[in-house]
């Protein structure tokens, strides 16, 4: 499958913060579509502070394709800031489940 250059995902309502618990984040992604290939999707991102482990997203449109989320490693120079970046994954569906 080819993926164009310019598929770009839309993120809102992005919050990511820090306590003495543990870093977490939320917010909403739109994955737009690919005519003939794939079918986009709205997802809702939340959690926390995971190590290496994605975390499913909540599909809020579209069909049975999935997102996931975890936070990038923490800044080896400041970890007592939180991670700094974080990672959004698609897993496209089997076509039996679309």
């Amino acid at each position: 499958m080819d993926i164009p250059n310019d598929w770009d995902w839309h993120v809102e309502g992005w919050h990511a913060g820090c306590s003495r618990s543990g870093c977490s984040y939320n917010f909403n992604v739109t994955v737009p579509s690919i005519l003939d290939q794939i079918a986009g999707v709205k997802a809702y991102c939340s959690g926390p502070e995971t190590g290496n482990t994605y975390r499913s997203c909540q599909i809020l449109e579209g069909v049975n394709d999935g997102v996931s989320a975890k936070f990038g490693p923490r800044n080896e120079s400041s970890p007592e800031l939180g991670p700094e970046k974080i990672f959004v994954s698609f897993e496209l569906g089997s076509y039996e489940e679309r």
